[in-house]
């Protein structure tokens, strides 16, 4: 059994804020001792937060649209646009003289939305001019972008009801419709879906900057996203028929995701080696997905309780690190009920996961105040992580954990949280809280 020891009696009669127990008897073989024992609660030590942001993220390959635009009351304006590819239908003959009727994207919301859905919002389909290429390591990015022809083949601008409705049509131009059928009609048997590429390169949705006032999600896969094409074969009596052009190369759908950070201008300067701390930043940390902004939580005077002689008497049986959203409004869509904990690694930079009892992800529980909301915060259970870190009585000046989403949220929503920093204040839940056994045999 691991044992870790902090403090000493002269440290621990100086903190501000102890909570003890009364001493008890307990049994050793079959003699009774009454030791001198007691259990001390510390909440009082500093919390330091940063933010850091990264230069990129990947977000392909993740099977999620993103489109529209979020107009972020703390941060800035947010742009998604959505790059992908169609393909071959599964029966490729078409009519000699069957005609297009019309043609619709369609896409399949996935119940993932953030902004104001009761305005208007527009979206607009553009034919890209070059095919979709990752790197060498098989991503692509949140910064990369493809070209384009300049004008639309479609647009629509409709109220969103991503929870009431399954699907979403844009219309589009009757020519596209009618060149996909001309192509089937003068291509071989033998055509295969890289020819097809060749022709069709690709299609990127995006918002009506002016007329888009949220960012809609959904689901990229052959059956929820593809372009139909509605069309008749004329004689005596029309012959209807309808041919599916599904979304392939699922690995190469990708979001880009553009902002402004016109409310918090200091977020520019930052990077994943340089991150800005809370007081440039009005006493506030931030984390948000698609933007990459992450937060990292330091202890200044944790070492303050180590490397003291008279440790042996002394065991860290709990830590839990609590942190307060202040911008937590239970009506605001958005807003996520768990963050994720990383580990600082030995240069300082974000590393794996924390992981739970079960070998998962650690994630933080949330206490939500119903009443008065002031007790409303996120806590973690750091205990064995403190352990670890502390078993050697030294802790590295510049020690602590990172807070993010899961990589997937952070690829996929702009979602955000804003973590409050300003410890002086009664109602702040930030606090790292530590509770040790002491014995005295």
């Amino acid at each position: 059994m691991m044992r870790s020891v902090l403090i000493i009696n002269s440290f621990l009669a100086i903190v501000l804020c102890a909570c003890d127990k009364e001493s008890f008897t307990f049994q050793v073989g079959k003699d009774f001792v009454e030791p001198s024992t007691k259990v001390t609660v510390i909440d009082t030590l500093s919390v330091n937060l940063a933010t850091y942001r990264m230069d990129s993220i990947v977000t392909c390959g993740l099977g999620k649209v993103i489109a529209g635009v979020f107009h972020d009351e703390w941060v800035g304006d947010i742009v998604a646009r959505s790059y992908f590819q169609i393909g071959l239908p599964e029966i490729k003959e078409v009519g000699l003289d069957e005609e297009c009727d019309s043609v619709f994207l369609v896409l399949s919301y996935n119940k993932y939305y953030i902004g104001d859905t009761i305005q208007e919002q527009g979206l607009e389909v553009f034919r890209l001019s070059e095919g979709l290429e990752d790197d060498n390591g098989g991503n692509i990015y949140n910064t990369t972008s493809f070209s384009h022809y300049p004008e639309p083949v479609g647009s629509l601008r409709f109220t969103p009801r991503p929870l009431k409705q399954d699907t979403l049509g844009i219309p589009l131009d009757k020519e596209l419709g009618t060149e996909l059928l001309e192509y089937l009609k003068n291509s071989s048997s033998s055509l295969t879906e890289g020819d097809f590429l060749k022709v069709f390169q690709g299609f990127v949705v995006s918002p009506l900057a002016s007329e888009s006032h949220s960012v809609l999600g959904f689901s990229a896969s052959d059956s929820f996203l593809y372009l139909r094409v509605h069309s008749h074969e004329p004689g005596p009596f029309d012959v209807p028929a309808e041919h599916i052009f599904p979304m392939v190369n699922s690995s190469l759908q990708y979001n880009q995701i553009s902002f402004d950070l016109a409310h918090v201008p200091e977020l520019d300067t930052i990077n994943e080696k340089r991150g800005i701390g809370k007081a440039y930043l009005e006493n506030k940390a931030y984390i948000q997905g698609g933007l990459g902004l992450y937060t990292k939580v330091t202890f200044p005077t944790l070492q303050k309780i180590t490397g003291q002689p008279e440790l042996d008497n002394i065991l860290l049986i709990k830590a839990w690190l609590y942190l307060d959203p202040s911008d937590y409004d239970p009506d605001r869509t958005g807003f996520v009920d768990t963050i994720q904990i990383y580990e600082s690694e030995m240069n300082g930079d974000k590393g794996s996961s924390l992981l739970n009892e079960s070998s998962a992800p650690l994630v933080s529980d949330f206490i939500v105040d119903q009443i008065y909301r002031d007790n409303t915060y996120y806590v973690f259970d750091v205990t064995s992580y403190m352990n670890q870190e502390i078993m050697d009585y030294y802790i590295e000046p510049d020690f602590g954990f990172y807070l993010d989403f899961s990589p997937n949220k952070a690829a996929t929503m702009l979602d955000r949280i804003v973590l409050d920093g300003n410890q002086k204040d009664k109602n702040n839940q930030l606090r790292l809280e530590l509770t040790f056994f002491q014995y005295d045999l």
